[in-house]
């Protein structure tokens, strides 16, 4: 264990100004310390006849030795409706339940985007402040900005622009497939965020923490659709 519960009981209109008012504490700063176990969390939602639920999944991993060392589920009840934007009020209940099962990661990756949000406050940022732990949005689409394609080598990366604005990193993770769209949720830079992800990139598109957590909420669906 190593976080509390966060819930949020607010309107759409008290969660933009508290996504107002998150930024002022955002810290894009290096490093610091070596990072060695990484925290993954995805989510998946389940329309039901009693209501919308949400599968959220989280793991440690560990990569020097490329091995889980803490997984955990949550499933319950989604308490606020989808608004584009403010994905972190649907997920971060769920998510912060999660840390009270696992190991504290030296990092965490989010399945959704740090500051590559219109407001500079997804949910990874929302993750970052909330724990105190170095944070990186890695998403498979993005949400604001734009950008050239990188080239199709792995490692290939352009930035991602709000305007003139650079909020993130458009970066081809493996060669031949979609590109994933990096950013900073909180206490890291933006060149090391891209190098902690590009170093999780196994063999597959997603880095290995958020692909875990993925795998283990599919599983958890298939369980409960039974």
């Amino acid at each position: 264990m190593w976080g509390k519960p966060w819930e949020w009981l607010g309107s759409p209109r008290e969660a933009i100004r508290l996504q107002k008012e998150l930024v002022g504490s955002i810290e894009l700063k290096p490093l610091e310390k070596p990072v060695r176990f990484i925290a993954g969390f995805d989510c998946a939602f389940i329309k039901r006849e009693e209501g919308e639920f949400i599968v959220a999944g989280g793991v440690v991993w560990d990569s020097l030795t490329n091995k889980i060392v803490s997984q955990t589920t949550v499933v319950e009840k989604v308490q606020f409706p989808y608004i584009p934007g403010l994905l972190a009020f649907r997920e971060m209940p769920a998510i912060t339940k999660l840390s009270l099962h696992l190991e504290k990661p030296d990092l965490i990756m989010v399945d959704g985007h740090g500051i590559a949000h219109p407001r500079r406050a997804g949910i990874a940022v929302h993750i970052g402040i909330w724990a105190g732990i170095p944070t990186i949005g890695v998403a498979k689409k993005k949400l604001v900005g734009t950008y050239e394609m990188p080239c199709e080598e792995k490692g290939c990366q352009t930035f991602l622009y709000d305007r003139s604005e650079k909020i993130g990193i458009v970066l081809r993770s493996r060669t031949g497939v979609k590109p994933i769209f990096v950013s900073p949720g909180n206490l890291i830079n933006l060149s090391q965020a891209i190098d902690v992800t590009l170093k999780s990139c196994l063999k597959y598109r997603l880095p290995e923490p958020t692909r875990l957590a993925h795998h283990l909420v599919s599983l958890k669906r298939k369980e409960i659709n039974v």
